[in-house]
């Protein structure tokens, strides 16, 4: 409880650890020389209100290679960055690597609330087909946030070649 002068006070709540859920709170002001008042005031412990917003929807990726996005995560309630996220961003993309092939890395960078996801490709990965590209899940799960999931496509295609001479044939006579 903090004095804001004349009469008025500020009360701070801490909800850390308190289940999801509507409480009632007793208030007693009480002071020597002054009529005591009470009142029940309701509190709402909700989750946290956050945005998820990210950088790509698609990403075309050479087999054996990888490629990067960026997400971006921040508090709606307060407007601050959301950040020692990183663990709480998931994906599927593991469904068809095989044991202790590298997958997908998820690193907050230097700028709080941004976590760069890193999609990888293994030599042996299927390559995609027409249209037919591999619809990776995201989640983005935390306790006491919303939880938010996403769709990115990802292509897997073979390597763009460019062959290039370093000296230029020599003309033959012919005849």
């Amino acid at each position: 409880v903090t004095s804001l002068g004349g009469g008025s006070y500020r009360v701070d709540l801490n909800t850390t650890g308190t289940p999801l859920g509507e409480y009632p709170v007793h208030i007693v002001a009480k002071a020597p020389f002054v009529e005591p008042a009470e009142m029940i005031m309701y509190i709402e412990v909700r989750e946290i209100y956050n945005t998820v917003s990210y950088s790509a929807n698609q990403l075309s990726i050479p087999v054996g290679e990888s490629a990067s996005f960026t997400i971006t995560w921040m508090d709606s309630d307060s407007g601050e960055p959301v950040t020692g996220g990183a663990s709480y961003i998931t994906c599927n993309w593991t469904s068809f690597h095989g044991s202790g092939e590298q997958n997908y890395t998820v690193t907050e960078t230097t700028t709080p609330g941004v976590y760069e996801v890193t999609i990888y490709t293994e030599s042996d990965d299927p390559l995609t087909v027409g249209e037919d590209y591999y619809r990776v899940r995201f989640n983005v799960s935390r306790r006491y946030y919303q939880n938010h999931t996403f769709f990115i496509n990802v292509e897997i295609r073979s390597h763009n070649t460019l062959f290039i001479l370093d000296e230029p044939v020599e003309q033959t006579n012919y005849g």
